[in-house]
């Protein structure tokens, strides 16, 4: 048994406890690695970025790689992405195990070194300078993919991400997370939101009602903004299908 199996043993974690059903599947998709890219998106509440980030602390524990996270514009990341982070390494009680870096942002995974790193693409040429010796810069994640101009500004960065050949072991891939945007025009919607998808995407959708951990007063908030809007209008905020 390796150490990283054993430190998630000696913690006993049970995956079932934290993870909510629905997305038990994203996690099982994720293990088996039959896709490259895995959109997550929901509207407000879904809990999809909190399973994301669980998916990736365990992805770094158990595997030697790194992780770079990316928004569109990097002052953003210290309050979104980094902190989703840290909850999930609290919440699978494995902060001893981690080291916490704010300038420049990273999270470093004691036992073996790696862990992740974040970019935001205001500055896109950063992304490009990342150079790591240790552990191959394997998977990705894009929070709030809707905030991007452009898909040929994602496909750039990942283009940046795959130039090198991984061990046999191991492949590229990413999450795309996002709270679909209410034009159908879009980019994001039209690539991901409707019709047949690539054979090497995984698309999950999620909102608020699939969260049992929601607050009380959340769901009536998104109850009543409901009532009171008239049903023509989109409820994109809440649970854009």
């Amino acid at each position: 048994m390796t150490s990283d199996m054993k430190i998630l043993k000696r913690k006993q974690i049970r995956l079932s406890e934290i993870m909510l059903p629905k997305f038990q599947e994203v996690w099982l998709e994720w293990k088996k690695s039959e896709y490259s890219r895995y959109v997550l998106k929901g509207g407000r509440g879904s809990a999809k970025s909190s399973h994301i980030a669980l998916i990736l602390i365990l992805s770094v524990i158990l595997e030697p790689v790194n992780v770079l996270c990316l928004r569109k514009v990097a002052e953003t990341l210290s309050e979104s992405v980094y902190e989703q982070l840290k909850w999930a390494i609290q919440k699978l009680e494995l902060d001893e195990y981690f080291t916490f870096k704010r300038s420049p942002l990273r999270i470093i995974y004691n036992e073996r070194g790696n862990g992740f790193y974040f970019r935001g693409l205001d500055k896109a040429e950063k992304v490009k300078s990342i150079v790591i010796a240790d552990f191959p810069l394997t998977y990705y994640w894009f929070e709030e993919l809707a905030e991007f101009s452009t898909e040929d500004e994602v496909e750039t960065v990942i283009r940046s991400i795959v130039r090198a050949e991984l061990d046999k072991k191991i492949k590229y891939k990413g999450f795309f997370s996002y709270n679909p945007p209410k034009s159908k025009l879009n980019w994001v919607n039209k690539k991901y939101g409707f019709g047949t998808q690539d054979k090497n995407t995984y698309v999950h959708h999620s909102t608020y009602l699939d969260n049992s951990y929601i607050s009380k007063e959340f769901k009536e908030d998104a109850e009543n903004t409901k009532k009171k809007m008239n049903l023509n209008i989109d409820m994109n905020i809440w649970e854009k299908q």
